[in-house]
């Protein structure tokens, strides 16, 4: 199963990187909840259900007229994933690029669905948070 869980996140980071919220949402559970809490910037928070989810992403998305993968790390921790990735940021309105730093998540998985999200600073925290070594 958790081969399937590292499939899976990839389909969710490849259709939110290209903007495709309804294919991120397709894997999502009922239940889903975006852990925010540990990262600087205006996405600070918990976002609950799909609904707060779907808001989340269309928001970030809003923002963004292009966001480019430059490197991606999927670990496979059974029930997790770990993600390290580093992107690069187009401004919608300002064509301004920005970005190119790593970022660090978590995502949980139960019966192929997402059932909880975390985003961390880098890819040491996203390690820790998952129980891993560096």
């Amino acid at each position: 199963m958790s081969q399937e869980n590292v499939e899976i996140v990839k389909r969710i980071v490849e259709a939110y990187w290209r903007g495709d919220v309804e294919a991120v949402m397709q894997d999502l559970d009922d239940d889903v909840e975006l852990d925010f809490s540990e990262v600087r910037g205006p996405y600070r928070g918990v976002y609950r259900g799909p609904e707060a989810a779907r808001k989340l992403v269309e928001t970030v998305r809003e923002v963004w007229e292009s966001i480019t993968p430059l490197a991606t790390e999927y670990i496979d921790q059974g029930d997790k994933v770990v993600l390290a990735a580093r992107a690069r940021f187009r401004g919608r309105g300002s064509k301004v690029e920005v970005g190119g730093g790593g970022m660090g998540a978590v995502y949980t998985l139960r019966n192929g669905k997402v059932v909880r999200y975390q985003q961390l600073q880098s890819r040491a925290e996203a390690l820790e948070a998952a129980g891993l070594p560096e």
